[in-house]
Order: structure tokens, then sequence, then C-alpha cells
């Protein structure tokens, strides 16, 4: 019982995370295109493809269980993620940049 409960849980907690990816990737498209772009690390095709959602469409791939999002670490950006929790608030620039080290 607490494996199906736990996979519930799972499943729901990826539906949300869909659901609010989703619904804000559409918000910065609109607000800035190429920005959102770059911060969301998306093709021009994923773009419009995105931006294109609809309400309904953006539910029915939330509840497909499959996972929208694709969280990526850049080797580069380790050590500008590493330096920001250590204190230099530039590091988080550095690292939107794509700055060397």
């Amino acid at each position: 019982m607490i494996h199906t409960d736990n996979k519930n849980n799972s499943n729901a907690e990826m539906m949300k995370l869909n659901n609010h990816f989703l619904i804000l990737a559409q918000q910065q498209l609109t607000t800035d295109p190429l920005l959102a772009r770059h911060k969301l690390g998306l093709t021009e095709a994923a773009a419009s493809f995105i931006s294109k959602l609809s309400p309904i469409d953006i539910m029915t791939l939330s509840d497909s269980g499959i996972s929208a999002v694709t969280f990526r670490f850049a080797e580069g950006s380790l050590a500008h993620l590493t330096n920001y929790l250590s204190g230099d608030d530039l590091a988080i620039t550095q690292a939107v940049l794509g700055c060397e080290s």
C-alpha cells in the first residue's frame, strides 16, 4: 500500500511540475522570447510548440505522466553555482552568461 501511495504522490508531483513549467514557459515566451529560450534552454521549435499550447493542451500534457521538463547543469555552470552558494553574488550572472571560471 505504501508503494502505491508513493507512486500516486510522485505522479501528482510530476503533473504539478509539468503544469507549472509549461505555464511559466508560456508567460516568459510571451514577455521576452529570446531571453526565455536562453533561460529555459529551448530550441526555436520547442518554444513555438509551447507558445501555441491551449490551456487544455497544457492540462493534457501535464497529466500524461511524462516529464515535460529537462533539467540541465552545464559543467561550466557548476563552479559558478558553487561560488554563489559560498557568497559570491556575481557568480549567478556569470553562470547565466556562460563566463569561464
